[in-house]
């Protein structure tokens, strides 16, 4: 339980370093409570994206699977491929994963990943979001994650 809570204080802290505003930021930070469905379980969580530059994004993450917490973040590239006025952003990037226990309760594994995916504006406060991360490691499911950011 100890290494749970030291992960969401790391997360949190980590959370509140990047959301400071960057002076060449032009896009608004998001969070996101999302869905994620893979090795046939659903997954509630929380993911969010903090630009870094127009094009490069934080984007940490908390999921909730049964017998523990996967905490992750990925750099991603954000393609703008209509202009500063698209309402459709698709990235590409990379990532690791922290799970904390698992159904052997052997502890927390740390995974890299591939994610693709895109953010879609509904207007100036609200996002559609959706991606997919593969994982270096078989032993890890291929997750599809959905889910409406709040722009901030």
């Amino acid at each position: 339980m100890n290494i749970k809570l030291t992960l969401i204080a790391l997360l949190s802290m980590t959370t509140l370093f990047v959301a400071q505003p960057a002076q060449a930021q032009t896009k608004p930070n998001q969070i996101a409570p999302s869905v994620s469905f893979g090795g046939r379980t659903t997954v509630f969580g929380v993911d969010s994206r903090f630009p870094v530059t127009p094009n490069i994004s934080i984007r940490p993450a908390i999921r909730f699977p049964s017998g523990g917490i996967v905490l992750g973040t990925a750099a991603t590239y954000d393609f703008d491929i209509y202009g500063s006025d698209t309402r459709l952003e698709p990235y590409v990037g990379a990532g690791l994963n922290l799970y904390t226990g698992d159904n052997n309760n052997s502890g927390a594994n740390v995974t890299g990943y591939l994610i693709g995916g895109a953010d879609y504006s509904l207007n100036d406060q609200f996002a559609l979001k959706g991606n997919i991360a593969i994982p270096f490691k078989s032993e890890y499911s291929t997750d599809v994650t959905l889910g409406v950011g709040y722009k901030f």
